[in-house]
């Protein structure tokens, strides 16, 4: 593939890559799409979420992450499973906390997303555990990021590609037909 350019989305940790570019090669992206979160320069809230899954109970965090769980978590623990054993992989810890290394200082943070030249686009669903944990972060970055989209799913969980993978695409598609207008 030749491509100088891109739409770059990204579901949770996947965005890690994309805050990545936009603090060291925001040239290469048309647009980002940071799906489910934003990168974490503000201490959490709460640690519910990753309260229960360090507490071995997983399918409890998978629950409360998807609006509904008798469809999305089997697709969800075929997805782990196909991933293997992540726990004995130190290099997962490092990638699961990414989104804290991204800035060493909220100012830099602040800096770059105050001086976007690529439009962003966040997406979090109201009732996201995770959101919640991250809520002043989120806010945060949804406040400073020159020019975001922020769409919020009323009703949606963490897992809403899950649950309504219609609607979270459609989201997506309009926030990158829209990034291709100026202002």
């Amino acid at each position: 593939m030749d491509l100088d350019k891109f739409h770059y989305a990204g579901k949770c940790h996947g965005t890690n890559p994309g805050w990545y570019l936009v603090r060291n090669h925001p040239h290469v992206l048309l647009s980002f799409g940071s799906f489910f979160l934003s990168p974490h320069v503000i201490e959490a809230n709460d640690r519910y979420w990753m309260g229960l899954l360090m507490s071995g109970q997983a399918q409890k965090a998978m629950e409360v992450a998807l609006r509904k769980p008798a469809e999305g978590l089997k697709k969800k623990m075929d997805e782990i499973a196909a991933l293997g054993d992540i726990g004995s992989n130190p290099e997962a810890t490092v990638q699961a906390e990414s989104a804290q290394l991204i800035w060493d200082y909220v100012e830099e943070a602040k800096h770059t997303l105050q001086n976007m030249s690529i439009p962003v686009c966040y997406m979090f669903g109201t009732e996201d555990p995770l959101f919640n944990d991250w809520k002043d972060n989120n806010i945060w970055a949804m406040l400073n990021t020159k020019g975001a989209r922020s769409v919020i799913l009323g009703g949606e969980r963490h897992m809403m590609e899950l649950d309504t993978p219609e609607r979270v695409a459609q989201e997506a598609l309009i926030f990158i037909e829209e990034s291709k207008k100026v202002y």
